[in-house]
C-alpha cells in the first residue's frame, strides 16, 4: 500500500476586505470571521487580517510564513477584489485606489500583491500540502486598456497544492451574496467543511455545483490540484492511507489520506472509483454554435461544450455500463464514431475516436446521454492528472466548436482575401508594389509609405475597414506586437551565426546548405488572428484582451517538393536520389527545370530514405520549437502539419512514410521532455482530415497517422496531447478567449520571408496566415524593423 504524507499542524491565513475606495464589498469580513471560527473548531491555528493595506499584509504574512514547518498543512483564504494584469493575477488590498487618469501600470502598483509571489513564498517553505481559496469575482471591478475583465486568469497549482478560485463569468448578472450575510462560496463551504468524511476536492466540487445552481451559471468555482493524496479538513482523527481511522498510538502524525494513484487498485476497485470529467461553467448538453464572437470573450467566457456521461452511479449500483473502464490505460473511455481506414493502417488499426481523460479534479453532475462528437478528436494523457481548468478547455476543443468548413472560400485560391489585405495595407500604411523588383524569384517586393513604428501610437486601425464587425486595434498595440519579435536558432548547426540569420530573413539565403539550415531556426512573436480560415472577420473591440494571448511561430519543415532552393533536403535524406530524379548530363547533379523545379524519373525505383538522419533532424526541430514555446511562456501549443502536405513527397510516394516519422519524432520529444517544461500545459494538433472516403473506407490522412502513433506507443508523457480534426485558427482563438497563452505554428518557406507568396493568390498555409493574421505587420522584414535587428537573435 502506498504511503501518505503526514502533517502535525493545520495552519490557516485569512484575509477579508470590505473596505475599498471604489466598489466596496459587504460580506467579506463576515466570511473571513466565520471561516476563522469554523477552522479553529476543527483544530486549525488561524491568523486573520481584516481590511489590511499592503504594508500590513506583508508584515502579517511574513510572520505567518516564518512559523511554517515542513509537516504543516497550510490553508490560505482571501476574500475581496482581485484583478488580472499582464497575464498575472493580483489581490487588491484595502486602500487600493483606481484612478482613471492614470495608466493601468500605475494603478496596479497601488496596494496590490501578485498571487504568484504568494505562492512562491509558500512553496519555498515546502509544507506537506497547501490549499488556496480565492473568494473573488463578487462584483465587477474597474478596468481599462487591455485588462478588460475582472475574472482571475487560469492558475497552475505548484507541487502538493490545490488552488480554488471563483470567477463571475457574467459580471452584469453577478451579486455578492445569496442570503444577505455571506458570499456564495462561503455559504456553501460552511455546509461541508466540518464533515470528516468529505475530502477537500470533493467538498469544492459540491460547493461549485451549488454555486452554479444558485447563480444560474453566472459564478463558477474552478479548482486546479497537484495533490497526490486526499485531505480531510474536518477530520480530527489519525487516518491511514485508505482514509480510515486508526489508533493514534501508532503514529504521532495525522495522515492526509488516500494516494490518488490507481496503480494498486484491482480492476473492480478501479471501476467502482471511476469519476466523470465535466465542464466548469455549464451543465448544458453539447452546444452547436455559429462562429465564435471573440469581442464577447472579455464579458463572458466561452461555455464548455459538454460533460462526459456519469458512469459512477451505475457502476456502484452494480449495473453493467456500456463502456467499461480500461484498467491498463487508467482512463474512462467514451466510444465515438468508428473510423474505418485503408488497408495499410488496418495492420495496426486505429481505435475509435474516444475521450480518454485522467480521473482527477472533477465534480459529479446528473447522468447524461453519451455525447456524439461533432468532429473527430482523440486525447492522450499519461499518469499525471489533468487540472480542472485544463480539462474544461480540452473538452471544449473536442466538442464545443462548430465543425470546420473544409470547402469554404479559402479552400482554393484566395483572390478576395488577397485583395482585401492589399486594400487594408494601402489605406492604412500607403502600401504599393515596387515594379520590376522581387525579394526572391516570384515574390513581389513592396514598400510602405508609413511604417507602424513611425506612426502616432494613438491612431486606431480597423481590419478590413471601419465598421461594427471590424477587428479594431491601435498603432501602439501593433508596435508592441512588433517589439515582441524574437529569433531562436540551434547553436549546434554548422554556420549558425547572427550574420547568416539577418541575411536569411531578408530572403537572401543561398540554395542548398543555407536553406537547409533554416530548419533549425524559430521566429516567434505576438500575432493576433483577425480572420478565420472561413474568411469571417473576428470582431474585436479595444477592450478585448484575447488577441494578446496568441503567438505565432514560424519554422521551416522538411521539403521534398523538389525545388532547387531546398536541394539539400533531397541530397541528405534520399539515398538513391540519382535514380529518382532526372540528372543534368553535364554536371551529374539533379537537373533544374523552369529555373527552380526538379522532375522525378518516370517509373523510378522506390525512394530509399535515410530514416535515421531524418528522424534525428525531425526530433531536433521539434525539441527547438517546443523549448522556445516554453521559454516564451506559452501554455497551450497548437501544432500543425509542418513539412507535410505537398512537402512530404507525395509525388515520389514517400508521404505516408514521412508522416509517420514526423508523428514518431513529435511523440518521442513530448514524452522525453514534457516533464522539463515550466509553462507548457498541453499540446494540440490541428490536423484537418482532407482525404476522401471510398464507400465506408477512410483514406488515411495526417490525422490518422498521428492518432495511430500515440495509440501504438501507449503514450505516457506528462503533457496531455489532443489531436483534432479542425483548423488551428479556430482552436487558437478558442484557447485565447479562455485566458490561456497559445501558440500557432506557421510552416514557413526556407527563404525566411514571412508569407512569401501572399500576393500570388495561393492556397498554401503560410500565405493564408499572411491574409488572416497580423503576421505581415509583425514578422515581415519590410514592415517590422525588429526582424533585422540582430540583438533579437538568440543562438541557443
Amino acid at each position: 500500500m502506498s504511503s501518505s504524507l503526514t502533517y502535525q499542524r493545520k495552519q490557516a491565513f485569512i484575509i477579508g476586505i470590505n473596505d475599498y475606495v471604489s466598489s466596496p464589498l459587504a460580506c467579506c469580513i463576515n466570511d473571513a470571521e466565520i471561516l476563522k471560527n469554523t477552522l479553529e473548531s476543527i483544530e486549525f491555528t488561524v491568523k486573520m487580517q481584516i481590511n489590511p493595506n499592503l504594508k500590513v499584509f506583508h508584515q502579517t504574512f511574513k510572520e505567518f510564513v516564518a512559523g511554517i514547518q515542513p509537516t504543516d498543512l497550510i490553508l490560505f483564504y482571501f476574500t475581496g477584489h482581485s484583478k488580472p494584469y499582464e497575464r498575472e493575477n493580483y489581490l487588491l488590498m484595502s486602500g487600493h485606489v483606481y484612478d482613471t487618469n492614470k495608466p493601468e501600470s500605475s494603478n496596479m502598483m497601488d496596494n496590490t500583491i501578485s498571487i504568484g509571489h504568494i505562492m512562491k513564498v509558500l512553496v519555498n517553505k515546502n509544507p506537506s500540502a497547501t490549499i488556496y481559496i480565492f473568494d473573488c469575482g463578487r462584483t465587477c471591478t474597474n478596468h481599462k486598456e487591455f485588462n478588460a475583465q475582472p475574472s482571475l486568469l487560469s492558475m497552475k497549482a505548484p507541487a502538493k497544492t490545490l488552488v480554488a478560485y471563483s470567477n463571475c463569468i457574467r459580471p452584469g448578472a453577478c451579486s455578492e451574496t445569496g442570503n444577505g450575510e455571506h458570499g456564495y462560496l462561503m455559504e456553501n463551504l460552511l455546509k461541508y467543511i466540518k464533515n470528516p468524511n468529505i475530502d477537500i476536492e470533493e467538498m469544492l466540487r459540491k460547493v461549485g455545483r451549488n454555486i452554479h445552481t444558485q447563480t444560474s451559471g453566472s459564478k463558477v468555482l474552478y479548482q486546479n490540484s497537484s495533490l497526490n493524496q486526499k485531505i480531510f479538513l474536518g477530520s480530527t482523527d489519525v487516518q491511514d492511507t485508505n482514509g480510515n481511522t486508526v489508533d493514534e498510538s501508532s503514529s504521532s502524525h495525522k495522515s492526509i489520506g488516500l494516494n490518488r494513484s490507481t496503480r494498486n487498485l484491482t480492476k473492480e476497485q478501479f471501476q467502482t472509483q471511476s469519476e466523470d470529467i465535466v465542464r466548469a461553467a455549464s451543465t448544458d448538453a453539447v452546444e452547436t454554435k455559429s462562429s465564435v464572437q471573440p469581442s464577447m470573450c472579455s464579458q463572458q467566457k466561452l461555455t464548455t461544450a459538454s460533460s462526459l456521461d456519469d458512469r459512477t452511479s451505475a457502476s456502484r449500483a452494480g449495473k453493467h455500463t456500456s463502456k467499461p473502464v480500461n484498467r491498463a490505460d487508467e482512463v474512462i473511455k467514451l466510444a465515438g464514431k468508428l473510423h474505418n481506414v485503408a488497408s495499410e493502417l488496418q495492420r495496426a488499426p486505429l481505435r475509435p475516436p474516444e475521450i480518454a481523460l485522467h480521473l482527477s479534479d472533477t465534480y459529479h453532475l446528473p447522468i447524461k446521454e453519451p455525447i456524439v462528437k461533432p468532429y473527430p478528436s482523440e486525447i492522450f494523457v499519461g499518469p499525471t492528472s489533468i487540472p480542472f481548468d485544463l480539462q474544461t478547455l480540452l473538452e471544449h476543443l473536442m466538442h464545443g466548436l462548430s465543425p470546420m468548413n473544409k470547402e469554404g472560400p479559402m479552400s482554393g485560391k484566395c483572390i478576395h482575401e488577397t485583395d482585401q489585405m492589399k486594400d487594408f495595407l494601402t489605406r492604412n500604411f500607403g502600401f504599393h508594389n515596387i515594379v520590376g523588383k522581387c525579394i526572391v524569384q516570384g515574390v513581389q517586393s513592396f514598400n510602405l509609405e508609413a511604417l507602424p513604428s513611425t506612426m502616432d501610437p494613438n491612431t486606431i486601425i480597423y481590419f478590413p475597414c471601419e465598421g461594427s464587425s471590424a477587428f479594431t486595434m491601435t498603432v501602439s498595440e501593433i508596435q508592441r506586437w512588433q517589439n515582441s519579435f524574437t529569433v531562436y536558432a540551434d547553436r549546434d548547426i554548422p554556420g549558425m551565426k547572427k550574420s547568416f540569420l539577418q541575411r536569411a530573413l531578408e530572403g537572401k539565403s543561398m540554395n542548398g546548405r543555407e536553406a537547409f539550415r533554416m530548419k533549425f531556426v524559430v521566429r516567434i512573436s505576438d500575432c493576433p488572428v483577425m480572420m478565420k480560415f472561413d474568411a469571417k472577420i473576428l470582431p474585436r473591440s479595444l477592450n478585448d484582451d484575447w488577441p494578446n494571448f496568441i503567438k505565432l511561430i514560424s519554422m521551416t519543415g522538411v521539403d521534398f517538393a523538389g525545388r532547387v532552393h531546398d536541394v539539400d533536403d533531397i541530397l541528405a535524406y534520399i539515398t538513391n536520389w540519382r535514380n529518382v530524379f532526372e540528372l543534368d548530363q553535364v554536371t551529374g547533379k539533379i537537373a533544374v527545370f523552369d529555373g527552380r523545379n526538379f522532375h522525378p524519373v518516370k517509373n523510378h525505383p522506390p525512394v530509399l530514405l535515410n530514416e535515421n538522419l531524418l528522424l534525428d533532424h525531425l526530433k531536433r526541430m521539434t525539441r527547438l520549437r517546443l523549448r522556445v514555446c516554453d521559454r516564451e511562456k506559452v501554455q497551450i501549443v497548437v501544432e500543425t502539419g509542418i513539412g507535410l502536405g505537398i512537402f512530404s513527397g507525395k509525388h515520389i510516394k514517400i508521404d505516408s512514410q514521412v508522416r509517420r516519422l514526423t508523428a514518431h519524432a513529435l511523440r518521442c520529444v513530448i514524452t522525453e521532455e514534457g516533464a522539463t517544461y515550466t509553462h507548457i500545459r498541453a499540446i494540440v494538433f490541428a490536423l484537418p482530415i482532407f482525404s476522401k472516403t471510398i464507400g465506408d473506407i477512410q483514406i488515411p490522412d495526417v490525422y490518422h497517422d498521428f492518432v495511430n502513433e500515440f495509440h501504438k506507443s501507449k503514450y505516457c508523457g506528462r503533457i496531455p496531447v489532443l489531436i483534432v480534426d479542425h483548423d488551428m485558427h479556430e482552436l487558437a482563438v478558442a484557447i485565447a478567449c479562455r485566458g490561456f497563452r497559445v501558440s500557432e505554428l506557421n510552416p514557413a518557406d526556407s527563404h525566411g520571408v514571412f508569407g512569401e507568396y501572399w500576393q500570388n493568390y495561393g492556397p498554401a498555409v503560410e500565405e493564408k496566415l499572411a491574409l488572416t493574421t497580423l503576421g505581415l505587420l509583425v514578422q515581415h522584414h519590410l514592415i517590422n524593423r525588429s526582424v533585422l535587428d540582430d540583438s533579437r537573435y538568440h543562438i541557443i
